[in-house]
């Protein structure tokens, strides 16, 4: 929303390891924030001279190639600071100057997307969240986007009825999920990826489960939810959204499967076929072998 607003061009969602990320044209004039180019195609990213700016743990050494059309925001030097932030000191700030609207909208952004519970501005990014995924990507980028009261107040003041309705069905989320021990490990998966982040909350510290992962599937080239066809049958993929509650780093058993994220919360996506269609089986395998990659035996 901040990007579109400040440079008026397109804005484009894009989800690693599915196609249209793999095989992204490297062009130039291109901006990447809150995520990066395909890390095994990066230079021709640099010779095109694209923007990054990223504050995922993983995505630090991405970022440094970029030289000085990189900015990364470390979790820990700077908590709170995701995307939006980014999108608002590197670009909005610097082109349009000081909104302390939109510097309000960005830093409420940063408190939900890294996680800052004890940050009193908490409950109200969890209703902010609810309500951008609510109204979803097209109507977010309407424009104008922060310039229409009416119907900003409008978005907002559902906000929490939305979030008191997610944290119902959280519940039922984590009241339905499998508890596993592997190699020591305590391992919780659900289904659904939007749920991950509330169902660690709601497990809380005293859980110590070192892996909660969530799952969801799609596949490259269908365009709508409900197609049906054979023809995907060799891209169906599964995304997978990990949390942890312990001292684990999700980030690396994120990136050891091509994906990416913090040090508590990180996804990655996997193809998968009739072989491993059981999703919370193909996780822990997929746990188990990054584990015996590390050297850690394994067990239940």
């Amino acid at each position: 929303m901040i990007l579109k607003h400040t440079l008026n061009r397109p804005v484009v969602f894009l989800q690693y390891g599915t196609d249209e990320y793999t095989h992204l044209e490297a062009t130039p004039g291109m901006l990447f924030c809150d995520t990066t180019p395909p890390h095994y195609r990066v230079q021709e990213f640099v010779d095109a001279g694209a923007i990054v700016l990223d504050h995922h743990k993983g995505a630090q050494d991405i970022v440094a190639k970029f030289g000085e059309r990189g900015v990364f925001a470390d979790e820990k030097e700077e908590p709170g600071v995701c995307g939006a932030v980014l999108a608002y000191r590197e670009v909005w700030l610097k082109m349009r100057g000081p909104d302390s609207f939109v510097e309000h909208f960005a830093a409420v952004a940063g408190v939900r997307d890294t996680w800052q519970t004890k940050d009193p501005r908490w409950n109200e990014s969890c209703a902010q969240s609810s309500w951008l995924f609510f109204f979803g990507e097209e109507a977010c980028l309407e424009s104008p986007i922060f310039g229409d009261e009416t119907t900003w107040n409008f978005r907002v003041g559902i906000g929490d009825l939305l979030w008191s309705e997610h944290m119902r069905k959280i519940a039922k989320t984590v009241g339905g999920a499998l508890r596993v021990s592997l190699s020591g490990l305590r391992i919780v998966i659900h289904q659904g990826v939007t749920h991950t982040s509330d169902a660690a909350e709601m497990l809380g510290e005293e859980s110590k489960v070192d892996i909660l992962a969530g799952f969801s599937y799609f596949a490259d080239g269908a365009t709508e939810r409900d197609e049906w066809s054979d023809e995907f049958g060799d891209n169906l993929k599964m995304v997978v959204s990990t949390r942890t509650r312990t001292d684990f780093d999700v980030s690396k058993l994120a990136k050891f499967y091509g994906g990416g994220g913090h040090t508590k919360a990180a996804g990655f996506t996997v193809k998968i076929g009739m072989e491993n269609m059981n999703p919370y089986m193909h996780i822990l395998s997929l746990i188990s072998n990054y584990l015996g990659s590390m050297g850690v035996q394994h067990g239940s």
